[in-house]
């Protein structure tokens, strides 16, 4: 009944800005319909008018949007709320309701606007760049699930964090805290900080019972949500006391961009989790030699009850052994030069291996022995697609507007 009710509301595009707000447009116009500006950053924009201005950001996310049941029994409804967070811009989550564009208007400000969980709720709370997830819990409630961030021991912070990684799971409805789940990874002198979760329904019951997030450390960290009691909930691995990760990047090379998960590719009983390495938020990640070898990653999460992190012994390794340019043509299209890459193709064996890895740094270059990776690293999500994962890698410019 909701979804008909909505099948012929004008479509809208979502898009956060640097000029302080969450912009809403009509896909059919272009015509803006909802600015909103989160509390935690409308103190700053007067310095967006000053003559000595020099870049900031504000919302530099991209928000989550998803359809959902929300609010407090009997007169919970379905809604669609669009969640986002402010990127490099600050240290906040906010949720909006925007089920009808139709009521886009000041007047109905006070429905539209849901929540702003920022650093004053938590001081765990970081510079968000992990997306918030929209997902129904196993107790039937709604929420928006998401890593705490980066820098959240930034001195400027009213509240000095812990430092370490953690995850947040807030009501969809309220913000309100459901619960917190600390990695204790990470600390004020070597801060830590989780980045955008995958979340997982593995019995299909339409609940989420698990999620799957990477750090800054390298840590992968399996949670499990699949108590109804948010008390219950816990990171799978290790014990309450000392936590561990489901697995560890070669090197602790950062996990920055969200994992993707599926079901075995031959049926075997847990879950596949693929993500690669990488980050690009620093300055000096700018630099185009120098740079640490990342890699793209398929880790399977057996659930077999062990409680150990998985070896790289366990890893099967596939490397690119040569790169180089062939011309190509299509049809009546005229030759092109394009980069090839050949790569191993070693069969696994999942009596023995518990995943794979693919190093991004070609041992050759048109046949000869090559040690530079380019400071090629992946910082966004892959895709899967009818049984094939999609990776972009990314590769820095030496032009500050370039990029490979």
């Amino acid at each position: 009944a909701f979804l008909d009710s909505i099948a012929t509301r004008k479509e809208m595009i979502y898009v956060g800005a640097n000029d302080g707000f969450l912009h809403g447009f009509s896909a059919v116009d272009g015509k803006e319909l909802l600015a909103f500006t989160p509390s935690s950053i409308a103190h700053k924009l007067p310095i967006l008018a000053s003559p000595r201005y020099s870049h900031r950001f504000f919302v530099d996310a991209s928000p989550t949007v998803a359809d959902a049941r929300i609010g407090s029994a009997p007169a919970n409804m379905w809604r669609t709320v669009l969640a986002s967070g402010l990127g490099a811009g600050g240290q906040a989550i906010f949720a909006l309701d925007v089920t009808s564009p139709a009521r886009f208007s000041e007047r109905n400000a006070d429905e539209i606007f849901l929540w702003e969980f920022t650093d004053k709720d938590d001081a765990d709370m970081g510079y968000s760049y992990s997306a918030p997830q929209i997902v129904k819990l196993e107790n039937g409630r709604w929420a928006a699930v998401f890593g705490n961030g980066y820098n959240s021991t930034e001195a400027s912070d009213s509240r000095l964090g812990s430092g370490s990684a953690v995850l947040f799971v807030v009501d969809l409805a309220s913000g309100e805290l459901i619960r917190k789940i600390t990695t204790k990874s990470g600390s004020l002198e070597a801060p830590n900080g989780l980045s955008t979760p995958v979340l997982v329904d593995s019995d299909y019951n339409g609940a989420v019972d698990r999620a799957y997030a990477g750090d800054l450390a390298g840590n992968l960290w399996e949670f499990d949500l699949s108590a109804s009691s948010p008390a219950k909930w816990s990171i799978a691995q290790g014990s309450a006391a000392s936590p561990a990760p489901l697995f560890i990047t070669s090197n602790n090379r950062p996990i920055t961009s969200q994992p993707v998960a599926s079901a075995h590719p031959d049926g075997l009983s847990g879950v596949m989790v693929f993500f690669g390495t990488g980050k690009y938020l620093e300055e000096k990640d700018n630099q185009t030699t120098g740079q640490p070898t990342h890699a793209l990653y398929g880790i399977w999460d057996k659930d077999d009850g062990a409680v150990n992190t998985l070896s790289h012994t366990k890893i099967l390794r596939q490397e690119i052994v040569n790169q180089y340019s062939k011309n190509t043509s299509t049809g009546t299209r005229a030759y092109t030069s394009n980069v090839v890459r050949e790569v191993t193709q070693r069969e696994i064996d999942w009596n023995i291996h518990q995943g794979w890895r693919l190093l991004l740094r070609p041992e050759k270059l048109s046949g000869f022995a090559n040690l530079e990776n380019f400071g090629e690293r992946q910082i966004s999500a892959p895709t899967l697609r009818k049984g094939r994962l999609y990776f972009t890698t990314f590769q820095p410019h030496s032009d500050s507007c370039g990029s490979i």
